[in-house]
């Protein structure tokens, strides 16, 4: 499980990339509890943040958890970490292409 400043990206970077494990394209939503869209708001500069709204339509909800969204649903809750592709990951990275503001990272 990730820790850091940065988790909530984390969160968000793994399940994007389990989705495009399972269903072959990248998620088109993401939903969060309130506290977490706010966290990831201030982990990013502007323009990263508005990088990551033109990836994922942003959405908030009452779970206590990160669900990204499109043909299907993926859960963080949900993901084996045992089964994810770090290349998967990686590919993520690149396909959101953010940064991470200088004075949140680790």
């Amino acid at each position: 499980m990730p820790n850091g400043a940065d988790k909530n990206y984390r969160r968000l970077l793994i399940v994007c990339a389990v989705y495009r494990q399972r269903y072959g394209e990248w998620p088109t939503q993401a939903r969060f509890p309130a506290m977490i869209l706010h966290d990831l708001a201030q982990v990013f500069d502007q323009h990263s943040f508005e990088r990551l709204a033109a990836h994922l339509e942003l959405r908030t909800h009452d779970q206590n958890d990160i669900t990204v969204g499109g043909r299907g649903v993926v859960k963080y809750s949900d993901v084996d970490d045992s089964r994810l592709d770090g290349d998967v990951v990686r590919l993520a990275e690149t396909w959101m292409n953010l940064r991470i503001r200088p004075d949140r990272e680790h």
